[in-house]
């Protein structure tokens, strides 16, 4: 059974708001409907783009009329508020793989039941590539409650590339600065760049690291510097700052 496309289209051209309470809060349908969830663009928006009647003995939907208390609009005769459609009633999945990704109206993406299969192809636009669904997935979302499940469209999958950190610069420095008790203190600086595969540059920033030692006693010579401090900082921070900041410390 086809999805009719008069109403499933208007999930396209209706304003994607959701409407506040008072407007749509109840659903009416022909004696005998239950209701059903469709949304084959994945679009927000009012609950009548996505909740319709469904006629279990025709297999036939309809839009149904949506009545709140902000409203003047009423059921027409013999109509009743419907009960959700079981899952023998109407589902239209049982796995991912009976939901399919199309191109249709204005090159969008959106999904299609094998079962209750959904058409727009008449309306995809001639500049379409067919690449519009490149980075989506289409999937079978279980019903609540014993509802039926419902083919759904997941947006933007497309990973993004893992940053790779190199290392561009490095340089050691010296500073003349000897504490009271001879402490020498070099400061090494180190600049990183995270790039992706494709060499862009994500981020770029400058490591600090501070080492200090002791000058031997009769003025030995003076042992390997052994780190004190690690990364000071993971930001990028000018020399400057890191000398003013020694200096200060041994003032």
């Amino acid at each position: 059974m086809k999805l009719s496309l008069s109403i499933a289209l208007t999930s396209v051209s209706v304003t994607r708001a959701v409407l506040g309470p008072g407007y749509e809060d109840y659903l009416w349908c022909p004696a005998g409907d239950c209701e059903i969830y469709i949304n084959p663009f994945g679009y927000m928006g009012p609950v009548s783009m996505y909740n319709k009647c469904f006629d279990t003995t025709t297999g036939a939907f309809s839009n149904g009329v949506w009545t709140g208390d902000k409203t003047n609009v009423t059921a027409p005769e013999g109509w009743t508020q419907p009960p959700k459609c079981t899952a023998a009633e109407y589902s239209q999945c049982d796995t991912a793989a009976e939901c399919s990704l199309q191109v249709g109206p204005g090159c969008s993406c959106y999904v299609s039941s094998t079962v209750f299969p959904f058409d727009a192809s008449n309306f995809r636009d001639a500049t379409c590539t067919g690449n519009e669904c490149d980075g989506h997935e289409a999937e079978c979302s279980a019903g609540p409650e014993g509802e039926g499940n419902t083919c759904m469209i997941k947006f933007n999958l497309v990973a993004t590339p893992p940053a790779t950190n190199v290392t561009t610069g490095t340089g050691a420095t010296t500073l003349p600065v000897t504490g009271e008790n001879g402490t020498v203190v070099v400061v090494t600086t180190a600049t990183t760049a995270a790039t992706t595969p494709g060499g862009d540059i994500i981020e770029d920033k400058e490591t600090i690291t501070t080492t200090s030692s002791t000058a031997a006693a009769g003025g030995g010579p003076v042992p390997t510097p052994a780190p004190s401090s690690g990364n000071v900082a993971s930001v990028s921070i000018s020399l400057f700052v890191v000398s003013a900041a020694v200096f200060g410390y041994f003032s």
